[in-house]
């Protein structure tokens, strides 16, 4: 449409008999609808502001076809064929389409038959203009109904979904241990209450950082881990769980932490990890005072016990056993 008018403009109507010139409203028009429908395409397909674009652009090439139509010859126009497609595919726009649609056609045909008294051209044009409309119904009905049940479904599957994550959630935050998620890049996702507490870290502070800024991981002399001792690296490289309980866990406030630490893999692939670590400061601590204590109470009960076994064996040698005699 928008070229015809050029060519109108350019005086090429000769090429067509002049059946074909089109006036500026429906190449306004047609012009607004091409911008509209570029807009959409530039837009993320689940947006709503492309949705917006789409009905926007149907509704004004709808009244520039109309337009055009009438200016061409009405029913005899060449551009019918191109109305009655539109009509057709007017349903994949849904109900408020199809009664626009139904409007245009009803109103223009009651124009007519205040101006006109030939019925069968009325009879004719309700059947051309109506009858896209009854199949665009019947066709995109059935498609919306089809549509509609796989939405109840993905609906159904999304609660569903959604309720064991939050009782997976209520679980992870109520647990004792410490709980940390990330990706394939070490990204921390999830970082539950007792990992904020035993960390000194919030989540907020946490979140999308590299784990090793928040769990500061030692051995037992102090000195950082390798990348093939660090059991995170571990299980992103190997994708199996790694347990140990001999780290050294440096904390926000820098104090540090002896851990029991287990790392498992999520999917496949170095697709990212859950840690689970618990401070065992005050287990470790405690065996080894045990260990002090029974190392001690072993060396103090030597003494006497060698003490004994000395006197014993003097009396029982016959040389020393009778010097008092």
């Amino acid at each position: 449409m928008l070229g015809l008018f050029i060519a109108n403009l350019l005086g090429l109507e000769d090429f067509y008999n002049g059946r074909l010139a089109v006036g500026w409203q429906p190449a306004l028009l047609a012009g607004l609808a091409a911008m509209a429908a570029a807009a959409g395409a530039l837009g993320k397909p689940s947006s709503q502001s492309v949705q917006k674009m789409a009905w926007a652009a149907y509704g004004l090439f709808i009244l520039a076809t109309g337009v055009t139509v009438l200016q061409t010859g009405g029913v005899d126009s060449p551009f019918m064929a191109l109305w009655l497609l539109l009509g057709v595919f007017s349903g994949l726009f849904g109900a408020w389409a199809l009664i626009f649609m139904a409007l245009l056609v009803n109103g223009y045909i009651a124009y007519l038959a205040l101006v006109t008294a030939k019925t069968e051209a009325l009879a004719i044009l309700a059947l051309i203009g109506e009858l896209p409309l009854i199949i665009s119904y019947t066709v995109w009905r059935g498609q919306s109904g089809q549509l509609s049940e796989k939405d109840k479904a993905f609906s159904a599957l999304a609660a569903e979904l959604t309720q064991v994550a939050g009782k997976s959630e209520i679980v992870i935050n109520a647990i004792a241990d410490g709980v940390m998620a990330i990706d394939g890049r070490g990204v921390i996702d999830l970082l539950n209450p007792a990992a904020q507490q035993i960390l000194g870290w919030t989540k907020q502070d946490a979140l999308g950082l590299d784990y090793r800024s928040v769990l500061k991981l030692s051995n037992q002399k102090s000195e950082p881990l390798a990348p093939d001792t660090d059991p995170v690296q571990l299980v992103l490289t190997t994708n199996q769980t790694v347990a140990t309980d001999d780290l050294v866990l440096t904390t926000n406030s820098d104090k540090k932490l002896q851990v029991s630490l287990i790392v498992s893999p999520v999917g496949s692939g170095g697709a990212g990890a859950i840690i689970v670590f618990r401070d065992i400061t005050a287990k470790k601590t405690e065996e080894r005072q045990q260990a002090e204590f029974i190392s001690t109470a072993s060396h103090e009960m030597r003494t006497p016990v060698a003490t004994i076994e000395g006197y014993l064996g003097l009396a029982l040698n016959p040389k020393t056993a009778t010097i008092d005699d």
